[in-house]
């Protein structure tokens, strides 16, 4: 008798486990639809912050930048030369204050806690968020989630087209994959594991006059 309680309880275990687990994945699907969503406005912010991994979404982030009128572009990008040469061929940001981190881009979720501290130092009170648009729903939930708190707004702005069917490009499906992995650097950070990846950068910056 004893044995059958226990095989009943173990299936009932199972089953709130795969409630529990489709539950996570319908919530992940409504915040991609809601996310994208968000993206076919061109916003204005005090800060335009770009998770790199693309040309692309550097240029876009300059231009947003200046036709925004922000006063600052923050980049997560490794290779401070490179970014730097881009924002002279995309003719500069006069006034504009750039922030160039060269060591914590080799994560989305360093990306993320590089510019959140950052964005509250600096008084923000409207970001603008660049990346692809299919790696803007990972990056904005990891942004905002290291904010806490905090009363900055935060704006996604996608470079690049946004299919009409998203859930068909084997790019959104990676990518939903990979958010599981960065809640466990989410995990890890809370624990105080704070090297995978480095966090002990030094900002760089430089003002264009």
């Amino acid at each position: 008798m004893t044995f059958f309680k226990s095989k009943h309880k173990g299936r009932r275990l199972g089953l709130y486990l795969a409630l529990f687990v489709l539950g996570l994945l319908a919530a992940q699907m409504i915040w991609v639809d809601a996310c994208l969503r968000q993206c076919q406005d061109k916003p204005s912010a005090d800060a335009v912050v770009v998770f790199s991994g693309d040309d692309g979404r550097i240029r876009a982030g300059v231009r947003l930048a200046r036709e925004s009128g922000a006063k600052y572009l923050l980049v997560s990008r490794e290779q401070k030369k490179l970014v730097e040469g881009i924002v002279r061929e995309e003719g500069g940001l006069p006034g504009v204050m750039l922030f160039i981190d060269d060591s914590f881009a080799t994560s989305t979720d360093g990306n993320a806690r590089y510019a959140a501290p950052l964005l509250k130092d600096l008084s923000v009170q409207d970001a603008a968020l660049v990346t692809s648009w299919f790696h803007m729903p990972r990056s904005l939930f990891l942004l905002k989630l290291y904010l806490g708190t905090s009363s900055i707004r935060v704006y996604p702005y996608a470079y690049g087209v946004i299919p009409d069917q998203p859930w068909e490009s084997p790019l959104l499906q990676v990518e939903c994959f990979k958010f599981w992995g960065s809640i466990l650097r989410v995990a890890l950070h809370a624990v105080g594991v704070d090297d995978w990846p480095r966090v002990d950068s030094g900002l760089k910056s430089f003002k264009k006059p």
